[in-house]
């Protein structure tokens, strides 16, 4: 299920506006960064560029948002790698009285459509992570606008984005007590160019409103690339020779599914070793099939900075390679019996004889998993 989307432009509805004159106080800090990777750098454009309104309205009755004219902004980025989240920078109107809202979802799943999942947030849809900031650095910027930079109370951890998440975003939200006060996020360069925007009864054919902008927001996004290493040993049962220069490809998949995540040539060491140098933290399923062995998996591997070990033990016996041991498999020794085959030779020896028949009949009926 999927949102419609909108794509025509309204009429700026809201009378009042945030400015650097903006009779709020604020408590602010001061914060410094200590060097990290950038992982999206979009500067504000000149003037501010063309602003959009993203704030919410708190209720000072505390019975909850539900003001029209209510909106959120949303801006994708793109992690190459895993990576943990912890200093945020934006551009904008002055400062709202009630600090921001700081979101990070990921992309809708239900569409290939540029839109987050809060979309589905009145369903009960949940960010990857929240925050309320009432703490941040609020200073005057050559462009005209307020240069905001936060770093985050705790940071938070991303995936790298893939075929199935294949962009973050996140939204600045200003929150103020006044009734139909504008907030406006400043436009961003150098970095993606659309912006995604909900408009709480903003539809010109009523209800909420769900539209792309055509310009990016600016932000930086800042902290640090979490990898793993991976190594481990494969043991390939039944095998009477050295497993040296035996390769296959080792899988990282989403937990509990077969949806294949990353995959990684791996080569045997004549001990059954292998290694990974460099995979995404997270958790996964890691699995492996090599020729004539069934499929193995180690089930919910959480993968941190630093080495991680996965070793894994292969049957043997799946002669025909279609990751079960049956009668198709003893069929494949009595056809190329006697005969040099490498892929029916379970046992490595050099010839399809009955040590390699003894291997299907011990296995006999194994499968491996999808």
């Amino acid at each position: 299920m999927t949102k419609t989307l909108i794509n025509n432009s309204i009429k700026n509805r809201l009378p009042r506006r945030w400015g650097n004159g903006l009779l709020v106080v604020v408590c602010l800090t001061v914060w410094s960064i200590s060097q990290a990777d950038t992982m999206s750098n979009q500067p504000p454009a000149s003037g501010g560029g063309t602003m959009r309104w993203s704030k919410l309205w708190v209720d000072p009755s505390g019975q909850g948002n539900d003001l029209d004219g209510d909106a959120i902004c949303y801006e994708d980025f793109v992690l190459t790698n895993a990576a943990q989240i912890n200093h945020l920078e934006w551009w904008g109107d002055g400062p709202p009285n009630h600090g921001f809202q700081i979101e990070f979802w990921k992309q809708d799943p239900g569409t290939i459509a540029y839109q987050p999942y809060a979309v589905f947030r009145s369903l009960g849809a949940q960010p990857e992570k929240s925050y309320t900031i009432t703490s941040y650095s609020a200073v005057g910027d050559p462009t005209g606008t307020t240069h905001y930079s936060v770093n985050l109370p705790t940071p938070v951890t991303l995936a790298a984005n893939n075929s199935s998440n294949p962009r973050w975003f996140v939204a600045i939200i200003a929150l103020t007590d006044v009734a139909y006060l504008e907030w406006n996020w400043a436009q961003g360069i150098g970095g993606s160019s659309h912006t995604f925007q909900f408009i709480r009864g903003g539809s010109p054919a009523g209800g909420d409103w769900y539209v792309v902008l055509p310009e990016g927001r600016s932000m930086i996004v800042s902290g640090t690339y979490t990898t793993a290493s991976l190594n481990g040993t494969i043991e390939l049962q039944n095998l009477a020779v050295s497993p040296a220069g035996r390769s296959a490809a080792l899988e990282c998949r989403a937990p509990g599914t077969t949806n294949v995540l990353y995959s990684y040539p791996i080569t045997l060491d004549g001990a059954g070793h292998y290694t990974i140098s460099i995979l995404p933290a997270g958790t996964f399923d890691v699995a492996v099939k090599f020729d004539h062995w069934l499929r193995a998996m180690a089930p919910s591997q959480t993968m941190v900075n630093g080495p991680n070990t996965v070793n894994l033990s292969l049957v043997n016996g799946d002669a025909n390679g279609d990751n079960g041991i049956d009668l198709n498999d003893l069929n494949q020794i009595f056809i190329t019996f006697d005969m040099s085959d490498p892929i029916v030779d379970l046992d490595g020896s050099g010839l399809v004889d009955l040590p390699d028949m003894n291997i299907v009949f011990i296995n006999f009926a194994m499968t491996g998993v999808n």
